[in-house]
């Protein structure tokens, strides 16, 4: 079983690896990502809500901003263009296979575990003088209020910089683990990979 950071690394470097997939590849990655929603459809439709004016405003972006021959020509400079529509609906379905492989990567993860993930991933930040401990716990914090997002009669706290009141853990037990010899494996192949993806 891989450690949970690399979980969060493999997840980090397939942001960095989706940009250079073309259409066909991207889409046997999404029917691969899309295997994992299996017993989750509810977490991942929700996820997608979340994210569904992101999701339009890319499609849009590209389709007004990009030159090309218009997708109705009687609009005129009104239409969107053929080329901006197809490279915004591109972009949209790369934003999705990264929203199901957050969910199949990062999300699922139990609390402790992904704080574990986090603490480790942190690692190279300690000679800059960060304090990971710190850093992992206000991250626990922020998740938890994450997920119990608050009625409306709190949002005008959030606004104001204050958190809801309610009852939020007062200790973290942070796991400590290294490295195992299939973590490393599959870090190595991904970074021998990304560069070859560009080439």
């Amino acid at each position: 079983m891989l450690h949970p950071g690399t979980r969060i690394l493999i997840y980090a470097l397939a942001a960095v690896a989706l940009p250079a997939l073309n259409a066909m590849q991207l889409a046997l990655l999404a029917c691969a990502a899309a295997l994992t929603i299996i017993g989750r459809h509810r977490e991942v439709w929700r996820l997608f809500r979340r994210t569904r004016w992101l999701l339009l405003l890319l499609v849009l972006t590209y389709a007004y901003s990009l030159p090309g021959e218009a997708v109705w020509s009687q609009a005129g400079a009104l239409s969107p263009s053929q080329e901006g529509l197809a490279e915004g609906l591109l972009q949209s379905a790369r934003l999705g296979v990264l929203l199901l492989l957050l969910d199949a990567l990062v999300l699922r993860m139990p609390t402790a575990a992904l704080l574990s993930g986090i603490h480790l991933v942190l690692a190279p930040f300690a000679v800059c003088g960060l304090d990971r401990a710190r850093a992992t716990v206000r991250l626990a914090l922020t998740l938890e209020v994450m997920t119990r997002p608050p009625a409306w009669s709190g949002v005008h706290e959030i606004i104001a910089g204050r958190l809801p009141e309610g009852p939020l853990p007062d200790r973290y037990t942070l796991t400590r683990q290294p490295f195992g010899r299939w973590d490393w494996v599959v870090l190595t192949l991904m970074l021998l990979g990304i560069p070859w993806l560009y080439a």
